[in-house]
């Protein structure tokens, strides 16, 4: 929703802000991994030219997880 509506967005990591910019120069990958623990992909609607992201459960980031509270 953000990428929609927002012209600056803030990403939040444990209390830090861990980056600032405009939702096409943020809302990558590597980054949304990074900060919310999940996979993403982002794509440009060809129709409107609004970012889609779809996001999925990184069986490395899950893994790591069931690790880190076993």
């Amino acid at each position: 929703m953000a990428a929609s509506y927002c012209d600056r967005i803030y990403f939040v990591h444990h209390g830090i802000i861990k980056a600032v910019g405009t939702p096409q120069n943020l809302l990558q990958p590597s980054l949304i991994r990074e900060v919310f623990g999940v996979g993403s992909t982002v794509e440009i609607d060809q129709s409107n030219g609004k970012l889609h992201i779809s996001f999925f459960l990184d069986t490395k980031i899950e893994s790591k997880r069931n690790f880190l509270t076993s």
